[in-house]
């Protein structure tokens, strides 16, 4: 028992009547026969889950003829599990032939035999599809291997050594030094130098040809080169237009020169142009801005006339016609600013509550909502912090949002989602407005940040 436990295999014996008689654990775990109805079972009832039919192997064994190697499947918790199995025939103390089953689980094995073969196909089929020469030498620089582009190359001389294949390109550097083969890159791997990117001039088909080399030793477990491998790639083509190109340059970098002394001439009257651009650009801004601004002031002050006998409502209306006249007189201010470019005055900040100011802005531009969506309908969805706090120039403050808002409505004719979020972190305060519109070109995106940029016109 104590030798049948010991073994790494599923073992099971059977007696002269083809009759349990010892088992192993292994055996019990593969075939699911419990322990205690296990001696005594049928040779042809103890492989309950097995997958194939296993009458004809045990057949020959109590034949007296060993039945080596067979490889069942069984069907083993949920899975499949791959056996490789031996009946041999025994002879009991009575005279009668019995049975040793052995088992060895091979599934894991076959697993990995099956993923070896697998990948060594797709490196056969890498190595041969590869547009490259690629060779493969051996300590002593005899040809083991080469890729289909490198038989094409060499057709219809096959070199099988460094050597014959130093004879037949003849190669040299660039600059004319012809190489002794110790020199060439597959020798100096093959002394353990890594060869990258070398680029040399060798005889193809009786015809000149540039080729890159990178070549690589390869090394055995204990780490001594027992072989490298050389790629070529043939860059003629390349080199030529590289000629080409430089020639070219220095062609243009001529034409520049001659034609820079022009340029100069017209860049006066260009910078003129754009002082008068970037004026006219200032102009559009800051009209646009006050737009932005007075559009509240109306709806307010239509508003206010509306509810005149409403003093609640004259007081909101009266305070929004504040809020928007000081964000007009913002723009004001920061236009002489940006004329006089002075920075800004510490002095003009206070501390401003993010998500009040967001609330003025909505309730400044409500009105103006159902005329910008054309028909459609504008949600509002908003996530507003508590006391996020930051220190700046209230009117301008309130000019950016008013702006941001603004664009949002703009970019949703025919109705949308704004939303509007605001949060403190460890570090800042911020505040985001995003809107389902129709977003901004690439140009626009490129010139968004542009002091007074805008696409509205005056």
């Amino acid at each position: 028992d104590a030798l049948l436990e010991a073994v790494p295999l599923a073992v099971a014996v059977f007696d002269g009547a083809l009759l349990l008689a010892a088992t192993n654990a292994r055996y019990r775990d593969l075939t699911g026969v419990d322990v205690t109805q296990a001696v005594g079972r049928s040779v042809y009832d103890a492989f309950p889950n097995a997958l194939a039919d296993l009458t004809e192997q045990v057949d020959i064994a109590a034949g007296g003829v060993p039945v080596v190697s067979v490889r069942v499947p069984f069907q083993y918790r949920g899975g499949r599990r791959l056996v490789e199995a031996t009946f041999s025939p025994l002879l009991d103390a009575r005279g009668g032939r019995g049975l040793l089953f052995a088992g060895s689980d091979i599934t894991e094995r076959e697993g990995l035999r099956e993923d070896l073969a697998r990948s060594v196909a797709q490196l056969e089929s890498i190595f041969d599809v590869l547009p490259d020469s690629v060779r493969v030498v051996d300590a002593e620089g005899g040809t083991v291997r080469t890729n289909a582009q490198a038989q094409q190359e060499h057709a219809p001389s096959s070199p099988q050594t460094l050597r014959e294949l130093w004879q037949l390109d003849r190669p040299r550097t660039l600059g004319g030094t012809t190489l002794f083969v110790h020199e060439h890159p597959t020798a100096r791997a093959l002394r353990g130098e890594r060869v990258r990117g070398e680029t040399l001039e060798v005889r193809r088909g009786g015809e000149p040809a540039v080729i890159e080399v990178n070549s690589n030793p390869l090394y055995d477990p204990h780490k001594r080169v027992r072989g490298a491998v050389t790629v070529e790639r043939d860059v003629t083509e390349r080199t030529r237009l590289q000629q080409q190109v430089q020639t070219e340059a220095e062609r243009l970098e001529r034409m520049v020169q001659e034609r820079t002394r022009g340029l100069l001439a017209l860049q006066e009257a260009a910078s003129r142009d754009r002082r008068l651009a970037a004026v006219g650009q200032l102009a559009a801004g800051v009209m646009h801005d006050v737009n932005n601004a007075l559009n509240p002031i109306m709806a307010a002050a239509y508003l206010l006339e509306m509810n005149a006998d409403n003093p609640a409502a004259v007081r909101d209306y009266a305070v929004r016609i504040a809020r928007a006249a000081e964000t007009g007189a913002a723009t004001a201010a920061r236009v002489g600013r940006f004329i006089r470019q002075e920075p800004l005055l510490g002095s003009r900040e206070n501390v401003v509550d993010l998500s009040v100011m967001v609330e003025e802005v909505v309730a400044m531009t409500r009105p103006l909502w159902q005329e910008r969506a054309m028909g459609g309908v504008i949600k509002l969805e908003q996530r507003l912090g508590t006391d996020v706090m930051v220190r700046g120039i209230a009117g301008e403050l309130r000019e950016a949002l008013l702006n941001l808002v603004q664009n949002a409505l703009d970019a949703m004719a025919g109705g949308g989602t704004l939303r509007i979020v605001t949060q403190l972190t460890p570090t800042e305060a911020t505040v985001s407005v995003s809107d389902t519109g129709t977003g901004m070109s690439a140009e626009v995106h490129e010139r968004a940040f542009e002091p007074f940029f805008t696409t509205k016109g005056v």
